[in-house]
């Protein structure tokens, strides 16, 4: 992403203050306008589903699209996380043509995954079986919209995830004009109509932007087994998103059974998933300004390694790029902590304005402030990434999930006060370790590179180191 970033970070330099507004909403669509479009068309279809089939037909198909945005993040998360690195390699290789077999490998991959997690989990929720048909349907479509946004990225047609979304909503506002009086059948179909469009619409953008025929690439399964860890990270990364809201669905004890053994909270739902939608201007300015920079920087410390730099040489490169990192961290660390506490203050007025449950403050208030942590342990997973050690990557997720999980066993029956300490704990963990593995990192730079981490040196065990 630091390749889109540097044509914004330009867009904001050369064009004024229109260009750095102009800068700041690409950089929000790029980011986070999927997540953006498809929280208000959910939140739309489900406004219109009450008027037209009830709020029993709208709850059902709410419980639906829960498990299945969760799941289907779960089920790609692996596969996306090997094709990103498989991807990258091919890019930098300039074998561009290579790129639509690993789009086809990918989107099978995640569909192996989904569709039988989805046949699994919706055999518990006492639909009829056509209807849980067309919930795995929707399940595992989901999971092939998280694979082609991935690739989309690769493209740079940015705007093609937007029309991609903008055409599934299109379909679903006409077929639901046409047909104004639906039950939940009705809502779950017009919803798998949309998805699907939505589907084909962002996979066809990407093989606009790499026309070569799709070849089954035949190391697909050897990438799984070499970059195994990045697969366990991904999955933690997401996991870690997760597992609040899942322990809360089934150990809290104010939980409501949406569907048969399918639950949800109407209290800790809302106000969790409100709060995540804090992260878009951090999200934002880690792909305009933070990333750029320490991409550049340490572009620098690697031509100096390569080239013919002296050691005080590179040297000095390393103190500049530690100095990018805290700049950077810092400007993350103010800026969404300045939106935390507006958030914290607005919250009453805010859940107010939207008619939510007021229980649901505390677990707002506590996802804003641990969005700030969020996104601080995301910036170091970032660098830990660049530095090619995905094993310290790991960890910081894996201490996200292990303490999110902890913490909401511990406090889940500790009512509705309480909710939303479990991501907060989980988010502060994964920052500081992430601060603590990214810093030794900076600290031993250059004989990591040298040594440390060299495959020349070490082999495959600095995957995990």
């Amino acid at each position: 992403m630091a390749g889109i970033g540097f044509k914004l970070a330009r867009m904001a330099q050369v064009g004024g203050i229109g260009g750095v507004v102009a800068a700041a909403s690409h950089g929000a669509i790029i980011s986070s306008g999927p997540w953006l479009m498809a929280a208000g068309a959910v939140i739309a279809l489900e406004a219109w589903g009450q008027q037209h089939a009830g709020l029993a037909a709208t709850g059902a198909l709410q419980t639906i699209l829960v498990y299945a945005f969760s799941l289907s993040a779960l089920a790609a998360a692996p596969t996306i996380a090997v094709a990103t690195r498989v991807m990258s390699d091919l890019l930098y290789a300039k074998r561009h043509e290579q790129v639509p077999g690993i789009l086809v490998a990918a989107l099978a991959s995640a569909a192996a995954i989904s569709v039988p997690v989805g046949a699994l989990v919706y055999a518990f929720s006492g639909l009829a079986p056509v209807d849980q048909l067309a919930a795995t349907a929707i399940l595992t479509l989901l999971a092939q919209i998280w694979v082609a946004n991935l690739f989309l990225t690769a493209t740079r047609r940015h705007w093609a995830v937007l029309t991609g979304y903008a055409g599934g909503i299109g379909v679903v506002v006409v077929i639901g004009a046409l047909a104004p009086d639906v039950s939940m059948r009705g809502l779950l179909w017009l919803t798998l109509a949309g998805v699907a469009v939505t589907t084909i619409l962002l996979v066809r953008a990407v093989r606009h932007g790499f026309l070569a025929p799709p070849i089954w690439p035949t190391e697909w399964a050897v990438a799984h087994r070499r970059h195994a860890h990045l697969a366990i990270g991904g999955t933690l990364a997401t996991l870690a998103i997760w597992i609040d809201k899942w322990i809360t669905w089934y150990a809290a004890d104010d939980s409501v059974a949406g569907l048969s053994m399918l639950r949800f909270h109407p209290v800790y739902d809302p106000a969790s998933f409100l709060g995540l939608l804090s992260l878009v201007p951090g999200l934002t300015l880690l792909l305009v300004a933070t990333e750029t920079r320490f991409d550049r920087s340490f572009a620098v410390l690697m031509a100096a390694c390569t080239g013919t730099a002296p050691i005080a040489g590179i040297r000095r490169a390393r103190r500049a790029l530690i100095n990018t990192v805290l700049h950077d961290v810092r400007l993350l660390t103010v800026a969404q902590a300045t939106i935390a506490a507006a958030l914290w203050v607005l919250a009453p007025e805010l859940f107010k304005l939207i008619g939510a449950d007021p229980r649901g403050i505390f677990a707002f208030r506590f996802t804003v402030v641990g969005a700030v942590f969020h996104l601080v342990a995301l910036f170091f997973t970032i660098i830990l990434s660049y530095f090619d050690l995905a094993g310290r990557v790991l960890i910081v997720w894996a201490m996200f999930f292990v303490v999110s999980a902890g913490t909401t066993l511990a406090t889940v029956h500790a009512g509705f006060a309480w909710y939303g300490w479990g991501y907060l704990a989980g988010a502060v963990m994964a920052a500081m370790t992430g601060a603590m593995l990214a810093g030794h990192a900076l600290w031993d730079l250059v004989y990591l590179l040298f040594v440390g981490n060299n495959p020349a040196v070490v082999g495959e065990r600095r995957r995990w180191a």
